[in-house]
């Protein structure tokens, strides 16, 4: 029997993991866990049913980010079942990487990526989860809370600017998302040292999908047409990315001009088109951006 293999995916949310987990765990011969949980991806396992019965555990679970080894994680997944490849998908964030340095380096062979998405899009997909989820996750309401006092300046400015009320579910929801553009800045300061995953293309391109499958294991596994297609007849997943299937562009141009405003003055603060310029990753249609 051949030796395994192993991957960990470090993801931010509201960026896709979901579904490539699911996607990954589809393969017969791949375990692969998803999530500050880790435990395995199915395409029902973030129903708002189960959420709602798991948000202490979730809280435990992110919080211990950086506190367990790589070894100790991979080893959970192999708890799961027998496979030729073993890994996760948001298990981790690749901030984490620098505090799990302190283990020293794994005793199995692991391959890291990072898998990335358009600022705009993981902004709008998060704001709907927040906006879901305040009402019934403490943790989620504390995060938003939380978030909200980090760039206090630019949601003040922007209520005096567009009349807002910043304790009305939508706004306080989509400046708690935004405001995770500051965590995204930091991912990218430390993600070219590890291959990217492009959200927008693994969750589209069959052939993008199978070299980035390739790559995770090595070339190893049998990657069949009836596997590559049952993957690409999952369909969306999350039910708070209710737009999930409009352009970044598109998005942006959805938005209330109050959306855009505090979008791009976080995104100016913290330097994310220039960080997010070797993805290619289009920022043009922001006049504020294009005018800079």
């Amino acid at each position: 029997m051949s030796e395994s293999s192993y991957f960990m995916i470090a993801s931010h949310g509201w960026s896709g993991s979901h579904w490539l987990a699911s996607a990954l765990n589809m393969h017969p011969d791949i375990v692969c866990c998803h999530s500050a949980l880790n435990i395995p991806a199915t395409k029902s396992t973030w129903e708002n049913n189960k959420l709602q019965k798991t948000t202490n555990e979730r809280d435990i679970a992110r919080r211990r980010r950086g506190q367990v080894s790589i070894d100790a994680l991979l080893s959970e997944v192999e708890s799961y079942g027998c496979a030729q490849a073993y890994g996760n998908v948001h298990t981790i964030r690749v901030r984490d990487l620098e505090e799990l340095k302190a283990f020293g380096p794994p005793k199995r062979s692991c391959l890291f990526a990072n898998l990335a998405r358009h600022p705009i899009s993981v902004v709008a997909s998060g704001a709907g989860q927040f906006e879901d989820m305040i009402f019934w996750d403490i943790h989620a309401l504390i995060e938003s809370s939380d978030a909200l006092r980090e760039i206090i300046d630019i949601a003040k400015a922007a209520a005096e600017k567009f009349g807002l009320n910043l304790c009305d579910a939508p706004v306080r929801s989509f400046i708690a998302a935004t405001q995770h553009l500051t965590h995204l800045a930091r991912d990218q300061k430390i993600a070219p040292s590890i291959r990217t995953i492009i959200m927008e293309r693994v969750t589209t391109e069959k052939d993008y999908f199978r070299n980035v499958l390739d790559y995770l294991t090595k070339g190893r596994l049998d990657i069949t047409e009836e596997y590559i297609n049952s993957v690409f007849s999952i369909g969306k997943l999350n039910s708070h990315k209710t737009k999930s299937y409009l352009t970044a562009e598109a998005l942006y141009e959805s938005w209330e001009p109050w959306k855009k405003y505090i979008f791009n003055e976080v995104a100016k603060k913290y330097n994310i088109t220039e960080l997010y310029k070797p993805l290619n990753y289009d920022f043009s249609f922001t006049k504020e951006f294009s005018s800079s």
